[in-house]
This record gives structure tokens, C-alpha cells and sequence, in this order.
């Protein structure tokens, strides 16, 4: 996809792409197609992922929100920062 959007900018003359937003819905329930599991390391590995593909900001859902829950996301953060 990123290489799509990277060959259509250089023949459009574009020097740089345009940004590219995300959202991820992070969830403790049973993973389905599409969720990341409510677990540190899941997310700080789903952000390596849109990273990797030169996503400039990713919009986080947090099910159930919970202290707890938002706990282990910010920690997946950190981790995910190093």
C-alpha cells in the first residue's frame, strides 16, 4: 500500500507524501479481524507495525475503557517508545 501511495506522489511530482492517520481499536474481548488484543506487548507491537508503514498518527479505542485497561495501553506505549 505505502509503496502505492509513495510511486502515485513521485509521479504526481509531490517531494513528500502526504500524512497518513490511523486508528486501531484495542480491545479486551475475543481478538477478532481488525482488534488488537488488551495486552502491553500487542500494542507496542501493532505501533512498530504502523510505523513500519510511515503512518504519522494512530487514533487509539480502548474497550472496555478502564483505568485498567488504559493502564496496559499506556504501557504498550512506552514499551513501543523503548
Amino acid at each position: 500500500m505505502r509503496d502505492g501511495m509513495l510511486a502515485a506522489c513521485e509521479a504526481a511530482g509531490r517531494a513528500t507524501p502526504p500524512a497518513v492517520y490511523a486508528g486501531m481499536e484495542v480491545h479486551a474481548e475475543t481478538v477478532k479481524r481488525g482488534r488488537i488484543r488488551l495486552d502491553a506487548d500487542a500494542v507496542a507491537d501493532a505501533l512498530g507495525a504502523w510505523q513500519a508503514e510511515g503512518v504519522a498518527h494512530v487514533q487509539v479505542w480502548v474497550r472496555p475503557a478502564t483505568g485498567d485497561s488504559y493502564a496496559a495501553v499506556l504501557e504498550g506505549i512506552r514499551r513501543w517508545r523503548g
